[in-house]
């Protein structure tokens, strides 16, 4: 018995878009689950990533359904039972397709200006199956023999969830398609940006990344340097030091003396050799507030019992896991001239943003030209997960908290004056 045309045709374009759909799915499980932390962005939830798991899991034994479904109708007189047909359709818009546009469209909410090629596939994939489905329900109309009108109105609540989820599926293929390729500049303008990669694309570091610094704090009950309360720090370097610098690292210097702590001396540079500090600021800790003070190259000879913490950060460039990339870092500790000592400070370090108001130009906030005190998380630091809202919907930050611990970086000691 020959083929129907029509079915053979129909079962062709929706086995080809099916499979378009599915691949595009794997693809973004596959790059969703290699996610990992880095500045500003960071993997999605536990749960997103095995709700991804699941529905890709659904969505393909549907598929492979469809096909012996496919493969069957073609070799029959009749097309099958509508309500199978209904039935099978009904769980693959459901149980796959409606979750997995709408995780999109999450996914996308929050990753704005995050191009690339295959988010806009996904878009135009659910786009393509939307309109199939449409065009195939009205193809089959003109082949399926009369039915009992019994049969008709047992088969309209299927057609129902039918047209509902395709009603879904169709929004929410346009909201990702919009809020991956539109959005708002700083004059509030709507800008489109085209793909520009297979995976995760262009990014805006300055919006994110400006007035965010590298913070250090030192644990409190050390008697060997002035005491810091929780929640004090100082900001080492801008982070923008080093994604922007031509070295692309920035080293940082705090050195201290003891018995009493009276002088802390933070500098740091992004040139490569080291013969320099670019940034240089002496504080007074003896005093309330600090007092900006210009003599302590004097104050703290190499000869004087010093401490200094020489820290290197490292940036990693971004890729696909790291759309931003990722500061790395390393530290070592020495006595006077340059002699390591295994009795470290203890301290942690951090990100965090400067409020608009307060002056970030200084390693401590600046109070008036001479005086400074520790910055301040919330009165003059806001952390990381809410300066960092990420996306059109505001996502909280799932980024790094701070730099990584990298032993493999290589320290050098500075004797900067």
């Amino acid at each position: 018995m020959a083929i129907n045309k029509c079915k053979l045709v129909i079962f062709i374009v929706s086995i080809l878009s099916r499979t378009f759909d599915l691949a595009c799915d794997w693809l973004i499980y596959y790059e969703v689950s290699g996610l990992e932390q880095g500045l500003v962005f960071g993997p999605f939830s536990t749960g997103l990533e095995i709700s991804l798991l699941v529905f890709c899991g659904i969505g393909s034994a549907v598929y492979i359904l469809d096909v012996i479904l496919g493969l069957v109708d073609l070799n029959h007189e009749d097309y099958l039972p509508a309500w199978l047909l209904d039935g099978v359709n009904v769980v693959s818009i459901w149980f796959a397709d409606v979750p997995q546009i709408l995780i999109n469209v999450y996914i996308a909410g929050c990753r704005e200006e995050a191009i690339s090629i295959l988010q806009m596939a996904k878009a135009i994939a659910t786009l393509v199956e939307v309109l199939t489905n449409i065009g195939f329900a009205f193809a089959k109309s003109c082949y399926i023999k009369f039915k009992s009108k019994k049969t008709e109105r047992n088969g309209i609540f299927l057609k129902v969830f039918i047209g509902i989820g395709l009603t879904v599926m169709l929004v929410g293929s346009i909201m990702v398609f919009g809020l991956t390729h539109f959005y708002l500049d700083s004059d509030k303008v709507v800008q489109f940006y085209s793909p520009q990669s297979f995976y995760s694309g262009k990014y805006d570091s300055h919006k994110y990344l400006n007035r965010s610094g590298i913070n250090m704090h030192f644990d409190s009950g050390q008697s060997t340097i002035v005491t810091m309360n929780p929640g004090q720090w100082i900001k080492l370097a801008d982070i923008t030091d080093a994604t922007s610098g031509t070295s692309q690292s920035v080293v940082a210097s705090v050195k201290y003396n003891s018995s009493p702590n009276t002088r802390i001396w933070i500098q740091s540079t992004t040139l490569s050799d080291l013969t320099a500090a670019e940034k240089s600021t002496c504080y007074d800790t003896s005093t309330t507030p600090f007092t900006v003070v210009t003599s302590c190259s004097t104050d703290l000879p190499a000869t004087a019992v010093t401490t200094s913490v020489v820290l290197k950060f490292v940036y990693q460039v971004p890729s696909s896991a790291t759309p931003l990339g990722d500061i790395n870092y390393n530290f070592r500790v020495y006595e006077g001239s340059c002699v390591a000592t295994a009795s470290n400070p203890q301290f942690s370090l951090g990100y965090s943003n400067v409020l608009s108001s307060v002056d970030n130009s200084l390693p401590l906030e600046a109070l008036s030209v001479t005086t400074g005190q520790y910055y301040v998380s919330v009165t003059s630091l806001q952390g990381i997960s809410k300066a960092w809202k990420t996306g059109q919907f505001g996502c909280e930050s799932t980024g790094s908290t701070a730099p990584k611990l990298d032993t493999a970086i290589i320290i050098s000691c500075v004797t900067w004056t």
